[in-house]
């Protein structure tokens, strides 16, 4: 009797002791990711900091941790079960994030990264416990700087708003592009006045009302929709109204510091009264005590099964905990090695245009003192051609080896600085049939006070052509893994023109026919 007695205290303390060390094992393999991926992580506090577009990321990561300690209590009733499923998650996560930072896409790296953290909590603690606490960690993807990629759809959609917002109050307007020219001043729709900032802080905040506010799936979606949509027809009257103050007040106000106040202040109103509005739909929000009436008692975990380790409430696996932490483990490594392995130093073989394509001959005459901005490109051609009384401008832009901030497919990149004398009238994609390997490039019409230039352009990467950015990152994935080539180059075509353009998009096509076979040759 006395040894059994001696026996069952000895045998609870070392699985009361067990149960420790899990949580606290697991504890560390959450926070692991962001050690061993430090550089993606620091990546994102880069940004956080030097972009107001995305200062809220620095209150994703508190706000998250106050959701999942709300949930404290039901928490404490959810069953704890190691799922050996999450593994093949986790698995995918760390696969797409070497295969991007192989090519340098940051924001597949960040998202991988931010992915790894709820399905290591599925993996540690089961899918009971994850589903409470869903919400908080799908939040924690606003740390992502993500969206940047919209900026030239919503200044599209600004510009078309504001015009034909002015057209219907009869005021006298001209305009080209993002443009507009009225009888008391000029205006333009730049990246600020996209609208992006306050569309990118309405989805998180939507997302983060509708969560506390309702407890219904379609009061959410629904409300959550109008996140998305209002912002962005907001933003288009913001533009309006701001265009007709500086109007009215004879380009007096709202052409300062101003304009960007009040920019705010309209997103501060339109966010109440969407936030008023969503009252009146508003779900009583249950009590704890009702939470945990919820749960199905056969889950419920006491202390004595936590203590025991028997019971429905506690079966976990060191073995799976381990596993997880050297899938965290194993990207990094492979990519520190590919890093190593690759830090030899890659020659470019363009070192110079050719002096003739057919009978376009090399001249040392510039056409125009315009030229695109590419980030840190490493080696930039540039040249112009003649045939006759035609000339056709050439600038390849060109990267022996991507890598972060020094690459072909990258939001830096643009035809015209911001605040250039040039402006970009035109952004559309003209198809290329007749020539092979090159089904579209993209046309821009470009404009200063005494020359109109039209400007094709498209990446070439790994022996292929493309417009599209998303095909660029990946011809540059396939480039790098499967055949050995990690360059990749921009192919920047430009020549003059009047009013029409027709014979110029000829005379480009032409011309590029010829180009394109000495792309294969390097």
């Amino acid at each position: 009797m006395n040894n059994s007695s001696t026996a069952n205290p000895t045998k609870q303390n070392m699985l009361q002791l067990n149960i420790r060390h899990y949580l606290l094992i697991s504890s560390f393999i959450l926070i692991l990711p962001v050690f061993l991926y430090w550089q993606t992580a620091w990546s994102m506090v880069e940004i956080w900091w030097r972009s107001e577009t995305f200062a809220h990321g620095f209150l994703i990561l508190p706000i998250s941790l106050y959701l999942v300690w709300k949930k404290r209590e039901e928490l404490s009733q959810q069953p704890i079960k190691s799922n050996y499923w999450g593994l093949m998650l986790l698995v995918l996560c760390g696969l797409f994030w070497f295969v991007a930072n192989s090519v340098d896409i940051a924001v597949i790296q960040q998202l991988m990264l931010i992915s790894m953290i709820p399905v290591l909590v599925w993996i540690l603690f089961g899918w009971s416990i994850t589903r409470t606490i869903l919400f908080p960690l799908s939040f924690l993807v606003f740390m992502v700087p993500f969206g940047e990629r919209l900026v030239p759809i919503l200044i599209d959609f600004t510009a078309f708003f504001t015009i034909r917002s002015i057209e219907l109050t009869g005021i006298p307007i001209y305009s080209e592009g993002t443009y507009l020219s009225l009888p008391s001043g000029n205006w333009s729709v730049v990246e600020a006045c996209s609208g992006i900032r306050y569309l990118i802080a309405s989805i998180a905040l939507g997302s983060l009302y509708c969560y506390i506010t309702f407890q219904s799936m379609i009061k959410r979606s629904a409300f959550f929709g109008l996140f998305i949509i209002v912002p962005v027809v907001a933003n288009g009257m913001r533009a309006f109204m701001i265009v007709m103050i500086g109007h009215f007040s004879s380009m007096k106000l709202a052409t300062g510091v101003d304009h960007l106040i009040y920019g705010w202040v309209f997103f501060g109103v339109v966010m109440f009264i969407m936030f008023y509005i969503g009252s009146f739909f508003a779900d009583e929000i249950a009590t704890d005590p009702a939470v945990v009436e919820e749960v199905n008692p056969d889950q419920t975990v006491t202390d004595a099964e936590l203590v025991s380790g028997e019971g429905k409430g506690y079966s976990v696996s060191i073995a799976a905990a381990v596993i997880a932490a050297c899938l965290v483990l194993v990207w990094p490594l492979v990519a520190y090695q590919g890093q190593t392995a690759s830090d030899i130093e890659v020659v470019s073989k363009m070192s110079a245009l050719p002096s003739g394509l057919g009978e376009w001959q090399l001249e040392s005459a510039a056409i125009t003192d315009w030229h695109p901005v590419y980030a840190d490109a490493p080696v930039e051609l540039r040249g112009v051609y003649r045939k006759g009384n035609q000339r056709i401008g050439v600038f390849i832009e060109h990267y022996p080896r991507q890598q972060q901030g020094s690459e072909l497919v990258n939001s830096q990149n643009t035809l015209v600085e911001e605040r250039s004398v040039w402006k970009q009238i035109e952004n559309s994609v003209v198809s290329a049939p007749a020539i092979d390997n090159l089904a579209a490039v993209k046309q821009a019409r470009l404009k200063s006070n005494t020359q109109n230039l039209l400007v094709w352009h498209w990446y070439h990467l790994a022996g292929k052509n493309t417009i599209n950015d998303y095909l660029g990152k990946l011809y540059g994935v396939y480039g790098k893994l499967l055949k050995g080539d990690e360059s990749a180059t921009g192919v920047i075509l430009y020549i003059e023109y009047d009013d029409t353009v027709e014979q110029q998009q000829q005379t480009l096509l032409s011309f590029s026919a010829l180009l394109l076979p000495w792309f294969d040759d390097r």
